[in-house]
């Protein structure tokens, strides 16, 4: 052990103010993303089904499915300034969409996210599939539903999250292969939501760095309806 008295001639160490390694990390919705899409269309039908409400007869669960894929397009083009120019279309419907609770907490914790003691900045991107897009007309129908539903049971959050911050806990995991990794321990919920997708860190260096195993696929799927249920039973507050 050096001793103390030389210790003292030297100053603390000092983080780096700016990150020196940006890591995108890739949110492709994952198996489990779809069959979160699936049990939100199973609630819309249930719910609706004592309602009477008749556009429900011209929806389906692919409609549902592309109106959470455009969720996340839209958070993560937030996110990056609507620097794509065909996203900017849909930035006066997506301050006032109607967002599942739990797509919600998946958006909240997706954005720039900053590791000072690594000096690493984690920012989302996602080039979504054609079929999975909606047009801001169909996309805002999906919403209106899920409006006239809101007093009925189904728990909505309205527009998406428009702050760039994200959540290191979140952004810091990788999905690969039906398991969720980190380099470093965060609280275990972030493991749930991050296997809702095929989160890939498009930097080698993170992935050298993955140590902590947070769960797999086949532990999440039985979460998904389980707490689905739950928050729509629960007051959600924005």
């Amino acid at each position: 052990m050096i001793d103390s008295s030389i210790q003292s001639m030297f100053q603390d160490s000092k983080l780096v103010n700016k990150p020196s390694i940006l890591v995108e990390v890739e949110v492709d919705p994952s198996r489990l993303f779809e069959q979160l899409s699936a049990e939100v269309f199973s609630e819309i039908s249930r719910v609706g089904s004592r309602t009477g409400l008749s556009e429900l007869r011209d929806l389906e669960v692919t409609d549902v499915s592309a109106y959470l894929h455009t969720l996340v397009w839209l958070r993560v083009e937030c996110v990056n300034g609507w620097a794509n120019k065909s996203s900017r279309n849909y930035r006066s419907v997506a301050r006032n969409c109607a967002v599942p609770v739990l797509v919600y907490q998946l958006l909240t914790s997706m954005g720039e996210a900053l590791d000072r003691d690594y000096s690493i900045k984690f920012k989302p991107v996602y080039s979504i599939p054609e079929d999975k897009l909606l047009e801001p007309e169909r996309f805002m129908v999906v919403s209106d539903i899920l409006t006239r539903l809101e007093n009925d049971g189904i728990k909505i959050v309205f527009g998406i999250p428009n702050k760039p911050e994200g959540e290191l806990d979140f952004m810091a995991l990788s999905h690969v292969e039906e398991t969720v990794l980190s380099y470093h321990r965060g609280h275990p919920v972030y493991g749930f939501l991050a296997s809702f997708f095929a989160m890939h860190q498009l930097n080698d260096t993170i992935g050298a760095m993955n140590r902590v195993v947070y769960g797999y696929d086949s532990d999440y799927s039985t979460y998904v309806s389980r707490i689905n249920a739950a928050i729509n039973k629960i007051k959600v507050t924005k």
